[in-house]
């Protein structure tokens, strides 16, 4: 179902039965659409992100900003330490990181097994070690 309105609009959200939601996933603003002040870029994906946890609090959001200092504006009355427990649980993506680990892994491949066996994990009782061994 396609629902034509902003997500910056209570009233659309609530046409796209947004309060009955059980994920959303907010894109950053497109990063050629540079503002002026670079803080500000997530403005838009802020206010989105409040309005929607407005809407439906146990909604499973995804969320991308452009700057990591903009994560601690997410939740009004968290400490900074609780506002990265976000992003730590995957409900943060900061897109900056990936071009620095692109980067990096043009001059390390073996980022990607290491990637690659952290995210496929095979096995519980796999050792976070035993993860490296193969890269030897």
């Amino acid at each position: 179902m396609i629902v034509l309105g902003s997500p910056l609009n209570l009233e659309d959200l609530k046409r796209a039965n947004i309060c009955y939601a059980s994920k959303a996933v907010i894109m950053g603003e497109d990063p050629q659409m540079k503002s002026a002040n670079f803080e500000m870029q997530d403005a838009q994906t802020i206010f989105m992100y409040k309005l929607i946890k407005k809407c439906n609090p146990d909604i499973e959001v995804v969320l991308e900003l452009i700057d990591k200092n903009n994560i601690k504006y997410l939740n009004d009355f968290q400490s900074i330490n609780e506002s990265e427990a976000l992003f730590a649980s995957g409900e943060v993506y900061v897109s900056t990181y990936l071009d620095g680990l692109l980067c990096q892994l043009y001059y390390n491949p073996h980022i990607l097994a290491i990637i690659d066996k952290l995210l496929i994990f095979e096995n519980e009782s796999t050792n976070i070690m035993s993860l490296f061994d193969d890269l030897q």
